[in-house]
């Protein structure tokens, strides 16, 4: 087998898979070594740069290799154009038409004539597409040679927004580039001018991931609306009395779920339906810009008794005294837009999980466990470790809060003079310490069992068993990052233990 034959074997092979593969299997498939399949997607990604293309292969450590799922019609393999995207790019591209078009029919020709397959592939696609849209209770209508998809108009967004989230890793950045048929850049300046807006009139910041949920919804809102108007769009009907009693609990954020509405509605010419401004209402408050002392968002008692176990479990797998009740209403918050996603398979990607597995290990950990027992308990569908890795978050802030103030000696030759100056400099730029002593090296070797965490020295001592910084006596900004990069070590392992 050939370079050329192999790439395009490769690729053929990825084509079949929608999910990742590790360089073992793939090179167990191919008859070939998993250093050759790394060399094989160096070259097939080389070429399509020397292209102008972004990479057709993607490998991401811990998770494997796949083909990018948003890679264009006219990318080329190797030497051969590609007429045709990988089946479940294709399958994809169709449902995103279909779901954004609904409940209107679509003809087949105009689905399917851009990939130039068969009457006997598009069959298959339906099936695969019915199957797939099934989870979210949507299904395909098929009348002559016409398409469409049908059900509720909730459960539409949530299909479009899972597709949404089957891209790359992105950051809001990233869209605002993005200049693609579906999201024009247009589109994106405006969205991110109302989240903007949105921060200002809450005073935060909206982090990551929730910005780009928010992000994505109204794009997807934006759409809908241009496709099918609100003549065309059922389910979303005036507020029932639950919501309705809810919303007069959050008055301030359902005002400006209202604003948002109504600059889209100037944006694009229609008038939204009321259900939609609840919709962007219960979007905010499900992005961790409330704060711990508002009223949960559901009273359901199965949310709340979620919660609640995972503070007593989580607890006691971490010997901690503390129960955590500084973050049971954000937890509580939490939960139940996570048990929504995890109900319609609605992925969202943490993209600090790798940071947070190193950094708070224990209390990942402790609620990876806590999460099988809770699963079980209340049958929960699997919680993946993205999801995890937020609700260990919450754990790890409130332990952060907790964490004792860290104690240092300031040491220099003499323990005078130039030890003292640079006590006030150390302590003027770190509040979190207290420094307990100003030594010199003489009366720092003769210390036993010292309760200190770090000490800051201007000379080096190579057998210390405290941890041990040196910095220069004028304690300049390379000297601030030392000391910063080193206390935040040790509050990371007071955060483990604590």
């Amino acid at each position: 087998m050939n370079s050329h034959e192999a790439s395009n074997g490769l690729i053929d092979l990825l084509s079949k898979e929608q999910n990742f593969l590790t360089a073992d299997e793939l090179a167990k498939k191919m008859n070939l070594s998993s250093k050759s399949i790394y060399r094989l997607i160096l070259r097939i990604n080389n070429s399509e740069k020397s292209k102008g293309n972004k990479d057709l292969i993607i490998a991401k450590r811990g998770k494997g290799i796949r083909l990018n799922n948003l890679f264009n019609k006219n990318i080329t393999s190797i030497e051969n154009p590609i007429n045709r995207l990988a089946p479940f790019s294709r399958r994809n591209q169709v449902l995103m038409e279909l779901l954004y078009s609904s409940p209107k029919e679509i003809k087949i020709s105009c689905l399917y004539d851009k990939y130039y397959v068969s009457d006997s592939v598009i069959s298959n696609d339906e099936i695969y597409m019915n199957n797939w849209l099934s989870k979210f209770g949507l299904k395909i209508k098929r009348f002559q040679r016409n398409m469409s998809v049908v059900g509720d108009e909730k459960l539409i967004r949530q299909a479009i927004s899972f597709l949404f989230s089957l891209s790359e890793d992105h950051d809001l950045n990233d869209l605002l580039i993005n200049d693609s048929e579906t999201y024009k850049k247009q589109d994106s300046d405006f969205v991110y001018c109302q989240i903007k807006k949105i921060e200002k009139d809450l005073g935060t910041v909206i982090p990551h991931p929730y910005d780009i949920n928010i992000f994505s919804h109204i794009l997807i809102l934006i759409n809908r609306y241009r496709k099918v108007g609100n003549k065309k769009i059922s389910g979303l009907d005036t507020l029932n009395e639950e919501e309705t009693k809810f919303v007069l609990m959050h008055q301030k954020i359902y005002h400006i779920a209202k604003e948002i509405s109504k600059n889209i509605e100037n944006y694009i010419g229609k008038q939204l339906l009321d259900a939609d401004s609840y919709y962007i209402f219960e979007y905010l408050l499900s992005s961790r810009t409330v704060s711990s002392d508002t009223v949960p968002i559901n009273t359901d008692r199965r949310v709340i008794n979620i919660a609640d176990d995972y503070l007593d479990i989580v607890s006691e797998l971490l010997g901690r005294t503390n129960d955590f009740t500084d973050i049971r209403n954000d937890l509580i918050n939490h939960i139940k837009p996570m048990l929504n996603r995890i109900k319609y398979s609605l992925n969202v990607k943490n993209n600090l999980l790798d940071q947070i597995k190193s950094e708070y290990s224990e209390v990942f950990t402790a609620v990876q466990e806590a999460t099988k027992i809770i699963e079980k308990k209340e049958r929960i569908p699997e919680i993946p470790d993205d999801e995890v890795g937020f609700l260990a978050l919450y754990f790890a802030q409130s332990l952060e809060r907790d964490l004792p103030r860290i104690k240092v000696l300031i040491m220099c030759t003499t323990g005078v003079g130039t030890a003292e100056l640079l006590k006030v400099k150390v302590a003027r730029s770190f509040s979190n310490l207290d420094i307990v002593s100003v030594i010199s090296e003489r009366e720092f070797r003769q210390i036993r069992s010292p309760d200190i965490d770090l000490v800051i020295s201007t000379i080096p001592i190579n057998d210390s068993k405290i941890p041990l910084v040196v910095v220069s006596a004028i304690f300049n900004s390379n000297d601030k990052q030392i000391v910063s990069d080193e206390v935040e070590k040790i509050e990371r392992k007071k955060v483990s233990v604590y």
